[in-house]
């Protein structure tokens, strides 16, 4: 039997978001698809360290000029880092991809990394 292999980065939410894990951990942020159709960025609504959420939850939001964007992962887990860039908008539009991740979500089913 062959164990289908996780992958441990890749994008989500029809290229909008990108996500690189490390283990069960993953860190999650804004494509430059996602600056490009949003605009400017005008607020961003992330959780707090240490929530649960559930499969279908939202649990970030992101609003720009040109719309919005909820956030909402295929299976249950626990926000273990905020970045506390997120605060600073232009920061996470310059850097999206590096300095400008938004959360760092420890999920528990890897396999629904694959739904995704």
């Amino acid at each position: 039997m062959t164990e289908t292999k996780v992958p441990k980065d890749g994008e989500f939410d029809q290229g909008r978001l990108w996500y690189s894990r490390r283990g069960n951990v993953l860190t999650i942020g804004l494509t430059s698809r996602a600056i490009d159709t949003l605009g400017d960025l005008e607020a961003i609504d992330v959780p707090e360290e240490g929530d649960h959420f559930d499969a279908g939850d939202d649990f970030v939001t992101v609003e720009g000029t040109r719309g919005s964007i909820e956030v909402s992962l295929p299976t249950k887990g626990l926000v273990v880092e905020v970045n506390a860039a997120t605060g600073d908008l232009t920061a996470i539009a310059d850097d999206p991809l590096e300095e400008g991740w938004l959360v760092r979500y420890q999920i528990d089913d890897l396999n629904a990394l694959l739904e995704l």
